[in-house]
């Protein structure tokens, strides 16, 4: 129960950081209408955060039933789908960042051989 409550208050403490960055951000660049649309965002995250645990809670009590039941195929299946998520976020993130690594190294290239001439 502790660590679950450190983790969950460090997390708390890296969304109110980013939350306040985000105002500051916007304060300092003279939005501060931006400021209600981020309270709203930041309130409807907490809601909706705070039903998703009650939420996990009561499925969570039937996945435990059926989980005692099969465990081995319940972990077998998340295993494969964790797998199939991580590569494809690998080839997805190498394909982007190749594609927009090659065209900064050709808008490069052209800048110098422009100055070139």
């Amino acid at each position: 129960m502790f660590p679950s409550f450190i983790i969950t208050f460090r997390e708390v403490i890296e969304a109110s950081l980013i939350l306040a960055t985000i105002i500051g951000i916007l304060v300092k660049i003279n939005q501060r209408k931006s400021i209600k649309t981020v309270t709203y965002a930041a309130l409807l995250a907490i809601t909706l955060s705070i039903g998703l645990i009650g939420l996990g809670s009561l499925i969570g009590i039937e996945i435990q039933e059926l989980y005692e039941k099969s465990e081995a195929y319940i972990e077998g299946i998340l295993s494969i789908t964790t797998a199939l998520f991580i590569t494809r976020a690998v080839f997805f993130l190498h394909k982007f960042f190749s594609e927009q690594h090659k065209a900064y190294l050709e808008s490069k290239i052209k800048s110098v051989l422009d100055q070139s001439e």
